[in-house]
């Protein structure tokens, strides 16, 4: 028969020949997956970014959260397969509705973790590419913290009538003052602290604070000025430099460099308003500087559309509570098509309430029956020793070994079939001879009549 010819068929919770005992349980196994929040906030709460070691510290959590989002996205559907199996195991060890609820629970949970691994296979590329992104990011803010103390020494002086003369030229000489420890450490072991008040991010609005590398802004020209060459009476060739002995304006009897910082960095705020799908972060205005616009977009892009394939992930994974899963649209519907075929649909009233009733026969009014029946046998069953190993005394669910959970399944299967055939061969054996259990109304029938009829079956088979 089709499932339109099967349509006909009215569920209901008074048509049910199993008695569903309400035992409160202390524990249920089938609850113990609950919605994990795996939709971990890429952007961390941290106190106000103000060098460029805070900009560092930020993208690297946002790389870090990023790969926390997969892998706990990852557990949580493992989990779920495993809970999958051990309903499934249950399903095939038991009948009737209890049977029928394991399985529904079962297949409906695998293929919501399957579903959340298949997002997961599909974004890992921008899943990737988002962290990579951060992370170079990071990286760059942790050269500006170093580079940022690049500067010009000092020259020594040098007596201007042989200023020019090979040997004894001005020489600008380039000094790197790197952190004893490394790029933003305290000491070997800590980084410096970032302290402060935590600032949320806005609703709806996310901010990146970097900062960029650019030249200083030279000073005016004026004696004992950063980056000048200037000239004193005093000051002793190839002993003095300027910050020993200072310049003095219209002075050329003796010349030298004064140094200074060659590198300034600048605060940039870039903003990414959520109002349009997959809308990237606004433009750098840091012109002349390094990181260029050019760097900082093509990073920024890809952290959007990494904050939106955590988005995607983390409303899958939410998906996984099992009561959840039970009371879904998306089971309704596909319910409705097994019972009423292809075509059908929840929103059909003469299908909606078959739907219902076998739901209601299912799992309850609530999910209680769910809870007191599948529930129970997962907290008791103990598959054989034969499926699972050990003394015999694993109960289901303590095993978490993929393997030992399809063995045990599959052992179940099979004995429920050899227990069906073996039913099955002594109906056909004696179909409707004389037993305890017939009707009173039946007439029974004579040796003649069971023998005739034995022979006939044979004949036909």
């Amino acid at each position: 028969q089709t499932a339109m010819n099967r349509s006909n068929v009215q569920y209901g919770r008074d048509d049910s020949a199993t008695t569903k005992t309400q035992t409160p349980q202390t524990a249920f196994l089938i609850f113990a997956l609950t919605a994990t929040q795996v939709a971990t906030a890429l952007h961390p709460k941290r106190p106000a970014v103000t060098t460029a070691c805070h900009a560092a510290y930020y993208l690297e959590d946002i790389a870090t959260n990023a790969q926390n989002l997969v892998t706990a996205a990852i557990t949580n559907a493992q989990k779920a397969n495993i809970e999958a199996a051990k309903l499934l195991a249950v399903a095939n060890s038991k009948a009737g509705a209890e049977a029928l609820a394991a399985r529904i629970l079962g297949l409906t949970m695998l293929g919501s973790a399957t579903q959340v691994l298949d997002t997961i296979k599909r974004k890992l590329d921008i899943i990737n590419a988002g962290t990579t992104a951060a992370a170079e990011l990071a990286g760059q803010m942790l050269a500006v913290q170093e580079l940022e103390t690049t500067a010009i020494e000092s020259s020594k002086y040098v007596a201007a009538a042989s200023a020019y003369t090979n040997g004894n030229n001005i020489q600008a000489k380039p000094k790197v003052t790197p952190h004893q420890h490394g790029s933003c450490m305290k000491t070997a072991k800590e980084r410096q602290a970032h302290e402060g008040k935590t600032v949320d991010q806005t609703p709806n609005n996310h901010n990146l604070v970097l900062f960029a590398l650019k030249p200083v802004n030279l000073p005016t020209k004026a004696a004992n000025n950063d980056l000048t060459l200037c000239g004193s009476s005093g000051g002793t060739p190839g002993t003095d430099t300027v910050d020993s002995h200072p310049c003095t304006n219209a002075q050329n009897t003796n010349i030298a460099l004064k140094g200074g910082k060659i590198f300034t960095n600048q605060k940039i705020t870039i903003t990414r308003q959520h109002g349009a799908a997959h809308e990237n972060y606004g433009q750098s205005t840091a012109s002349g500087a390094v990181p260029t616009p050019q760097t900082i977009a093509k990073s920024t892009a890809a952290i959007a559309k990494l904050e939106e394939a955590a988005a995607d992930i983390g409303t899958l994974s939410a998906t996984l509570d099992i009561k959840t899963l039970i009371t879904a649209a998306d089971l309704r519907e596909r319910l409705a098509k097994a019972i009423d075929g292809e075509n059908a649909k929840y929103s059909d009233q003469e299908t909606k309430t078959k739907v219902d009733n076998l739901l209601k026969e299912v799992i309850g009014e609530n999910g209680d029956e769910i809870k007191n029946a599948v529930g129970k046998s997962l907290d008791d069953m103990t598959p054989p020793k034969a499926a699972v190993g050990g003394n015999g005394d694993r109960q289901l669910k303590t095993i978490t070994n993929p393997k030992e959970l399809a063995d045990a399944a599959t052992c179940y299967t099979v004995r429920r079939f050899i227990n069906e055939q073996e039913v099955k061969k002594k109906k056909q054996e004696s179909p409707s001879c004389p037993t305890n259990t017939d009707k009173l109304t039946e007439p029974a029938k004579s040796a003649d009549e069971c023998k005739k009829h034995k022979t006939s079956e044979t004949l036909q088979r």
